[in-house]
């Protein structure tokens, strides 16, 4: 009893465990490194990052019940599929081959219905996803753009090398 337990214990933990060490461990010292190289812009990103979060949180949600809706959706459709080719000596017998396809065809209509209905919220999520990354990208571009600005203005030298008349302070690596 307590082997097959323990398996189960294993296959259920064992990747996800390691992979969710990993993903924190990435986020906090992400997180830390972004702290010491520029505490403004690391602002900037935890302004946007509740955005992103609930966007990627209502993505997952929604992509993972997308395929077993569907497959539920289906099924009506696949039993009735199933049912007439395993009696199909019945079926011929009984001279229900139109009734038996109508049926197939209504519950393969049905069933396509649900799905496109859910995969418009499925690309609706993932479409706000997307938007909430370019989002985070403009802001980001904005205000690194700005640093620099005030920095060149401030100091007198660019380290971009990028602004023509201004003397380069630096490496540009």
């Amino acid at each position: 009893q307590i082997i097959p337990n323990a398996n189960k214990f294993r296959r259920g933990l064992g990747r996800k465990l390691g992979e969710g060490i990993q993903f924190m461990t990435t986020f906090v010292f992400g997180l830390v490194y972004a702290f010491y190289t520029s505490w403004k812009v690391s602002l900037v990103v935890l302004a946007v990052l509740p955005f992103v979060s609930f966007a990627a949180f209502m993505t997952l949600k929604i992509n993972q019940g997308v395929t077993s809706r569907a497959n539920e959706a289906y099924s009506e459709a696949g039993s009735i599929a199933y049912s007439t080719v395993s009696s199909i000596k019945t079926v011929l017998s009984l001279n229900a081959i139109p009734k038996m396809v109508k049926q197939y065809c209504d519950a393969t209509e049905k069933a396509h219905d649900a799905v496109v209905g859910m995969l418009w919220k499925a690309g609706f999520s993932n479409a706000s996803l997307l938007g909430t990354f370019i989002c985070l990208y403009i802001a980001l571009t904005l205000y690194g753009v700005s640093l620099l600005y005030e920095e060149v203005r401030d100091s007198g030298c660019d380290p971009s090398g990028a602004i023509d008349g201004v003397d380069t302070c630096g490496t540009s690596s």
